[in-house]
């Protein structure tokens, strides 16, 4: 089910500058809603040299508030150095029932229109969720 909320098009920019640029342009990009609920719009962008740990005490310093991001996540296995794009759902349990619907029936509808092709689907419900070990894990898995 998708809410119907557009997409603002700067995101669907954002994103593809972030995909093609693969870690020179944007290391993230964060979205949320412009007046509750009318439309999702880019709300953050973070430079290239920007770590997985950064983006997690930005989350550690506001755990109470949902997003949607999408990460250039680099890792290390036995054959060399591997880049996946993360796609994002936080959605704390601390968030109100209706502010939890919105957003679970957006995900989709902000997938369709950055096309999500090879995108590791995260979804996180704390910081914890977005431990860097767990997202390895997901992320090896193709999941």
């Amino acid at each position: 089910m998708s809410s119907g909320v557009p997409t603002n098009p700067e995101c669907v920019k954002a994103f593809d500058a972030l995909k093609k640029g693969k870690g020179k342009v944007f290391r993230y990009i964060v979205f949320n809603f412009r007046d509750v609920d009318k439309e999702i719009i880019l709300t953050e962008t973070a430079p290239p040299e920007t770590q997985y740990n950064d983006f997690l005490a930005k989350i550690n310093a506001k755990p109470n508030d949902p997003f949607y991001a999408v990460f250039d996540f680099d890792y290390e296995i036995a054959d060399g150095k591997r880049n996946k794009i993360l796609f994002i759902s936080y959605v704390p349990d601390s968030c109100k029932v209706k502010q939890r619907m919105l957003f679970a029936s957006t995900k989709e509808s902000i997938k369709k229109s950055i096309n999500d092709d090879g995108l590791v689907d995260i979804h996180a419900s704390t910081p914890s969720d977005l431990d860097p070990q767990a997202i390895l894990l997901k992320v090896k898995q193709g999941k």
